[in-house]
C-alpha cells in the first residue's frame, strides 16, 4: 500500500489515542480537495485523502489530532477530533446525490488503509462510522452511495445482530451511538443514509425503518 506525503498545516498535538475511525467525502477534484485540506485558511483537514484513482495521500499523521469531525458525538464521546482518525474519499456531484463516483480502486485503497490503522491502534470494528453518523444535525457525507456493504464484508464497519424488539426509537439509536441529543430526527434519517440508502431519507419511523432498527 503506497502512501504519499501531503502535509497538511492544520493539525495540534493529541491528546488522546485514536479510538475512531470517520469516514468524509468531498465533491471537488483533487487538486481543489487537497488545496482545502492541507492549507491554513481553511482551517480544515484530515488525516488521509483517498482519489478516485485508489492514490492515498497522508495529510497529517494519525498520532496528531486533525481537525475533520467539528462538532460531533458517539456514544459516550464528544468533539470526535480528540479520538479519531479522518479519511477523505474523492467523489463529484450529481444532481440527485452530492457525494457520487465511489471506484473498485478507492475502496480497495481504503479497505487495506483501514485495516491498518485497526491493526495499528487497535480500533474496533464498530467505531467505523461516517461523519453524519456523528454529526446528523449538519453533515451529510459519505452519503447514501458510500459502500457500506463492501467495507462490512472485510470486518470494517458496524454490522447487524440478533433482532431484537424496540421499546423506544430514540433509545435504541442512543444505544447504537448516535447523538440524539443533536435531534432523533436527524438521527433517524442519518441512520437511513447509512443501513438503508435505498429508502426514502426522511425521519418518518415506518415498518421498514423499524424492522432494520430491530437488528442493531
Amino acid at each position: 500500500m503506497k502512501i504519499i506525503k501531503t502535509p497538511s498545516v492544520n493539525f495540534e498535538k493529541r491528546t488522546e489515542k485514536p479510538s475512531f475511525i470517520i469516514f468524509h467525502a468531498i465533491s471537488t477534484s483533487p487538486l481543489k480537495s487537497l488545496e482545502i485540506l492541507t492549507q491554513k485558511s481553511s482551517g480544515v483537514s484530515a488525516h488521509y485523502y483517498i482519489e478516485r484513482n485508489g492514490t492515498i495521500h497522508e495529510l497529517v499523521h494519525p498520532d496528531q489530532k486533525a481537525f475533520h469531525a467539528g462538532i460531533s458525538a458517539w456514544k459516550d464521546k464528544t468533539s470526535l477530533n480528540n479520538c479519531s482518525i479522518g479519511i477523505e474519499f474523492q467523489t463529484y456531484q450529481t444532481p440527485q446525490h452530492l457525494f457520487a463516483g465511489f471506484t473498485h480502486k478507492q475502496i480497495k485503497s481504503g479497505i487495506l488503509l483501514c485495516q491498518h490503522l485497526m491493526q495499528t491502534y487497535n480500533i474496533q470494528p464498530y467505531n467505523i462510522v461516517g461523519h453524519s453518523d456523528i454529526a446528523p444535525h449538519r453533515k451529510e457525507d459519505p452519503g447514501c452511495l458510500f459502500p457500506w456493504k463492501i467495507f462490512e464484508k472485510n470486518g470494517i464497519g458496524i454490522t447487524p445482530k440478533e433482532e431484537s424488539p424496540i421499546l423506544d426509537v430514540s433509545e435504541r439509536l442512543k444505544k447504537i451511538g448516535y447523538p440524539i441529543d443533536f435531534g432523533t430526527d436527524a438521527c433517524i434519517i442519518a441512520f437511513k443514509r447509512h443501513f438503508m440508502p435505498y429508502a426514502q431519507i426522511n425521519a418518518t419511523t415506518n415498518s421498514a425503518f423499524l424492522k432494520k432498527l430491530s437488528y442493531f
